[in-house]
């Protein structure tokens, strides 16, 4: 009996012991759990606090002179030298063609013949009518001549000679005037055969044997177009923002975009010197030789290589600032920000130039952020473009 209490009383204590030591584990660690997250959040709070009362991170970069090799590459179109359409003087026939689409041609060689038969009745007859005029021409000469020597021993009145020598005078004029005639019907005669103005070659033949053709002027259509190929007129409209850069004697290489590794070379020969007011580009004709891969007529890049002599300053377009103020950037005087007011010139793309408002070697700060200020210290980034 006395056993079994001792025993009892054993457990009970051991009972009371455990419980104890459970209660004072969940105590600590309900403690633990409040005081420790509040700790940290004081350390971090207090962390922010200090990175706050720090000056601002900012990346930055110098400002240097671009490149002083330029290169320019804008659209433009490859023309023949010369071109120009042929078309029949007067109405008539295509009687034959002496040259097809594709052939070389020199000047003054036969193109095609046409025919007008009424063109060659005209000229017959104002061959009669010349004929007859000389034959007027012999007799009122004759007649004139008579009548002087008649007059001068007063068997003529001299009013009959001078008036005899008057018509004498009226039929040579009449002979002037259908000879002139004749000669313009056989220069209208002439255009029958049409001749190449040029050496070049045919690119274009519009008419067969047996059509009608007539002059430009009636709404007629050229019968053929020839154009000369051994060099290439190139023309290209110039920015006005490059004028000052790409001038006369400027070297070009044209490509066409798809076969860029073909490239012909040229020089800037003529510039229109003003400036087409709807585009505000400089009209320039670069001459290339013809035969490189180029077609006239094609569309084609050019390619300008400008060495300067002072290249401008340019800043990445990161670093600028555009706001009511007007366009600034972010320039480091020491480790104080200035707010920096600048003129920009040309936009390269992702750098612009600079006019004024900054030198080379000024650092300028990279995206800066809204919350900078003029006068603010702020910290430079090691890690980044310096």
């Amino acid at each position: 009996m006395s056993t079994e209490v001792v025993s009892s009383g054993k457990r009970r204590g051991v009972t009371l012991r455990a419980l104890f030591v459970i209660i004072v584990v969940a105590l600590g660690g309900a403690v633990g759990l409040g005081v420790i997250p509040h700790l940290r959040r004081g350390q971090v709070l207090a962390e922010t606090e200090a990175q706050k009362a720090r000056p601002p991170l900012v990346r930055v970069t110098a400002v240097a002179p671009a490149k002083p090799h330029l290169e320019v590459v804008l659209p433009g179109q490859a023309t023949p030298f010369l071109s120009t359409p042929v078309y029949a003087k007067t109405t008539a026939y295509v009687q034959r063609n002496h040259v097809d689409l594709g052939d070389r041609v020199k000047r003054g060689q036969l193109l095609a013949e046409l025919i007008a038969p009424e063109n060659d009745e005209a000229v017959r007859v104002a061959e009669a009518r010349v004929a007859e005029a000389q034959a007027n021409v012999e007799i009122a000469r004759r007649t004139a001549e008579r009548n002087a020597q008649l007059a001068t021993v007063g068997v003529v009145p001299r009013e009959r000679a001078d008036d005899t020598q008057a018509q004498a005078n009226s039929a040579v004029a009449a002979l002037r005037s259908t000879q002139a005639e004749l000669g313009r019907l056989s220069a209208l005669r002439g255009y029958q055969r049409l001749v190449a103005p040029f050496d070049g070659v045919v690119v274009k033949r519009s008419a067969d044997p047996g059509a009608l053709v007539g002059a430009a002027t009636a709404g007629g259509v050229p019968l053929f177009e020839i154009a000369q190929t051994t060099t290439l007129r190139v023309f290209v409209d110039v920015p006005q923002a490059w004028v000052d850069d790409v001038g006369l004697e400027t070297v070009a290489e044209v490509y066409q975009p798809a076969t860029p590794t073909r490239v012909a070379k040229g020089k800037v020969v003529r510039q229109s010197s003003a400036l087409d007011p709807s585009t505000r580009t400089l009209r320039s004709e670069i001459h290339i030789g013809g035969g490189q891969g180029i077609l006239p007529g094609a569309f084609v890049y050019v390619r300008f290589s400008v060495e300067r002599k002072q290249p401008p300053l340019v800043v990445p377009a990161a670093a600028m600032v555009v706001g009511k103020e007007g366009t600034l950037v972010a320039r480091l005087d020491g480790e104080t920000l200035r707010m920096a007011p600048v003129a920009v010139g040309r936009d390269f793309g992702k750098e612009l130039e600079v006019l004024t408002g900054l030198r080379a070697g000024d650092r300028v700060v990279l995206n800066p952020a809204d919350t900078l200020a003029d006068g603010m210290t702020v910290r430079v980034a090691t890690d980044g473009p310096r």
